[in-house]
């Protein structure tokens, strides 16, 4: 199959996918089609979910980079990998025929607009983990995440990364921050003496920051090594939702200063003072999460905070 596809082919192939679902009518499946923090937010209440509606088994269908989250949430049951091309093709089928919640088979987004099948968010909260709840997962806003079995991610490599700064300075989403911020910080803890300072790169499209080691970790990798570091300091994306999921790690989370974000709905979201809404810590009361806003010239400000 080819990565370029007519509307009626991607709906044709879509309904050939769903149509798999279908034969395992004692099985749930969702439907992930966005980023790792949205992933995380259904895969965390899996436990709850199914409690409230009487399901047995869930099978999440996630994009093939995402597939080793399913490891991480222990109530989900399986993964069925599907690569993006597939996964488009299924949100057109679903979104032409206002499939979102029918037979056994949950889109995990919010509602999609017809054309550029984006999720619309229609806040209702001044917590993005709490739309989950409500208008996908439909379970009470009090409920819980379901912790990883930490045991599957001891490493045996306890003083691999001892005493280094880990940057995740990238975000394939809205924002990002300027190489300036970047070798404002680096410089910043060279000038402390940490002599192992690394950027992880995961995408395709990263790029080392200079006076920095390149680091290629996986998903489970970097949860597992996490705690090891002596400060993870990075752009809020969603690798960040996945490290929240433990107690035991400092995060410290930009956020760029992106003024005032106007979303259609019952409220008014501010990032430029305070990222409520996408605070990880509505995920996670118990993470260790420590936020802050980027502004130029800012950054021996928030340097000198992180290391306090």
């Amino acid at each position: 199959m080819g990565d370029s596809m007519s509307f009626e082919e991607s709906l044709k192939f879509g309904e050939s996918i769903y149509s798999q679902f279908l034969k395992y009518r004692d099985i749930q499946f969702i439907v992930c089609p966005a980023s790792l923090g949205d992933t995380v937010n259904i895969g965390a209440f899996i436990s709850t979910y199914k409690k409230i509606h009487g399901i047995s088994r869930v099978i999440l269908v996630l994009k093939s980079h995402q597939v080793p989250l399913g490891g991480f949430f222990p109530a989900v049951d399986e993964v069925f990998e599907v690569t993006d091309l597939e996964l488009n093709c299924l949100r057109i089928y679903i979104s032409i025929n206002k499939l979102e919640k029918s037979n056994n088979v949950l889109y995990g987004y919010f509602k999609m607009k017809p054309g550029d099948l984006w999720g619309i968010i229609q806040p209702k909260y001044m917590c993005f983990v709490d739309e989950y709840k409500s208008q996908i997962l439909d379970i009470p806003m009090n409920s819980t995440i379901d912790r990883p079995d930490m045991k599957k991610f001891e490493s045996d490599k306890s003083d691999m990364f001892k005493d280094a700064v880990l940057l995740l300075p990238w975000c394939s989403g809205l924002w990002e921050c300027s190489d300036v911020f970047w070798n404002r910080i680096i410089s910043f803890y060279k000038d402390l003496g940490v002599k192992d300072i690394y950027t992880n790169v995961g995408n395709s499209g990263d790029r080392t920051l200079e006076g920095t080691k390149m680091l290629q970790l996986s998903i489970p990798e970097l949860f597992a090594y996490s705690n090891q570091f002596k400060k993870i300091i990075g752009i809020r994306s969603g690798i960040f939702d996945v490290l929240a999921l433990r107690n035991d790690v400092e995060l410290n989370v930009i956020t760029p200063n992106l003024g005032k974000m106007d979303i259609s709905g019952t409220c008014e979201i501010d990032t430029s003072r305070h990222p409520l809404y996408f605070g990880l810590k509505n995920l996670n009361p118990d993470a260790m999460v420590r936020e802050y806003t980027c502004y130029d010239g800012c950054e021996d400000i928030i340097a000198r905070e992180i290391n306090r």
